[in-house]
């Protein structure tokens, strides 16, 4: 693999010229991941909504993950901070299937712990289903722990700072 392939993930904002680039993630989504992260549609529409008005949504902070693949870089993951005015926020995150394992919802997660933490936030909060086990790893690594279990076949997991 040359070295263009292997660079790290640039993590940054979502923008109003991205919606393109969001909906490559949405496409890049397999069933399964669509099931996993489910909390919208996964739309060129929902995808317009984001990088419109949903940029000055109250609360919510949303970003992209672009990882840089034959000299060009490509969408490769998305993921937001909700309910920003709660000491603790949620957060959800969604990787293309085909960039899974290649670092890219670890530069995620670190990137929205530090967002938190530089607002002063006392921690997150995130759901996840019982059978995403490669999920479950991630987030275990970062220090979240499972609090409990949710309305659906699914965990809640807290990592306080």
């Amino acid at each position: 693999m040359s070295s263009e392939n292997s660079s790290a993930p640039l993590v940054r904002p979502l923008q109003a010229e991205d919606t393109d680039l969001l909906y490559s993630v949405f496409c890049g989504l397999s069933e399964w991941s669509r099931k996993k992260y489910r909390p919208h549609d996964f739309t060129y529409e929902t995808a317009s909504k984001f990088t419109g008005e949903g940029l000055s949504e109250k609360g919510c902070r949303r970003f992209i993950a672009l990882l840089r693949e034959d000299g060009a870089l490509q969408a490769a993951g998305f993921c937001f901070l909700y309910n920003m005015e709660s000491e603790t926020p949620s957060l959800g995150i969604a990787v293309s299937d085909r960039y899974q394992r290649r670092g890219v919802g670890a530069a995620m997660m670190g990137h929205m712990i530090q967002t938190a933490r530089a607002a002063g936030k006392k921690g997150l909060r995130l759901t996840t289903d019982k059978d995403n086990i490669a999920g479950q790893a991630l987030y275990q690594n970062y220090g979240f722990v499972i609090t409990g279990e949710g309305k659906e076949d699914d965990y809640l997991m807290a990592l306080d700072f």
